[in-house]
């Protein structure tokens, strides 16, 4: 599978109610009349039977502490790792499972900090947890009704639950990763909005 074709995690916002009930990009939630003030959650697109896809990807950065983020070249920089889909248990629902960090092929690592690298992998061998999602209990899928062009966006997304809801803090304190989702700048097109 090609790294374009894997769908991301997104950090999405809930908006409207009853039939009008639906998801935005975080990032256009400064822009909505009807956006919530108490946050968003992440999302994922879905197949048809409302199963997870087998591989979600998701954007981090590293945080270095007094509101700075590792830089290359004056910018904020992000990097791509992988999550899969998995039955923790047989016969049990599946769940996301963050299961990679900078780690994909032909991905340039060269700029992700070595000791971060070395500490994660130690920290991790005695068994640090990775964080689990899973499908938000009593909750059903919910289209994207946002103005964004994305592929994830054409079907419906369901939004995900942290298995143990301090897991991404635990990685922001012990690593400094903070977990993004899809970085939508510079991957989504705002679509013009034509009178007919």
């Amino acid at each position: 599978m090609k790294l374009d074709g894997i769908p991301y995690i997104h950090f999405m916002v809930e908006v409207g109610h009853g039939k009008n009930r639906g998801l935005i990009a975080a990032c256009e939630a400064c822009d909505s009349n009807d956006a919530p003030s108490q946050g968003g959650c992440f999302a994922v697109p879905i197949k048809k039977d409302d199963q997870f896809f087998p591989v979600y990807r998701f954007d981090f950065s590293i945080y270095k502490g007094n509101g700075t983020f590792v830089e290359v070249d004056g910018k904020r920089s992000t990097w791509t790792g992988l999550a899969i889909s998995v039955a923790l248990e047989k016969g049990a629902p599946e769940h996301i499972v963050l299961a990679s960090l900078a780690s994909i092929p032909g991905e340039d690592l060269t700029n992700v900090p070595r000791s971060l690298l070395q500490s994660f992998l130690k920290v991790n061998g005695e068994g640090l947890d990775w964080p689990v999602f899973r499908k938000m209990p009593r909750r059903l899928p919910l289209p994207y009704i946002g103005q964004l062009d994305h592929p994830d966006f054409n079907g419906r997304l369901r939004e995900l639950q942290l298995i143990d809801p301090r897991s991404l803090d635990k990685f922001l304190d012990t690593f400094g990763i903070a977990l993004i989702g899809c970085e939508h700048e510079g991957t989504l097109v705002k679509l013009e909005m034509v009178d007919a």
